[in-house]
C-alpha cells in the first residue's frame, strides 16, 4: 500500500557532510518521506578546544576533565 502523505507531518534538520549543508525539510510522519524542503544553509561545524578541554571527562561527569571534583569544592 502506498502512503498518501495525508496524515501528520514534522520538520527535520538534515546535515550532509559531503556538501556542508544543513537542510530543513518537512517529512511525512507515517513513511518519513520528504514532502517539502523549507530552507538550505551552508554549515561546516568546527571544534576548537579551549585550554584544558583536550581530555574528555569520565562517564557521568558531563565532560568534566580530571580534577573536576577538586575544582567544584
Amino acid at each position: 500500500m502506498t502512503c498518501t502523505h495525508e496524515g501528520f507531518h514534522s520538520g527535520e534538520g538534515r546535515y550532509d557532510h559531503t556538501t556542508g549543508t544543513l537542510r530543513y525539510v518537512m517529512v511525512c510522519d507515517d513513511c518519513r518521506t520528504e514532502i517539502a524542503q523549507i530552507q538550505v544553509q551552508e554549515y561546516r561545524p568546527s571544534f576548537v578546544p579551549r585550554e584544558g578541554d583536550d581530555e574528555p571527562g569520565e562517564p557521568g561527569t558531563n565532560g568534566a576533565g580530571p580534577g573536576a571534583e577538586r575544582d567544584a569544592a
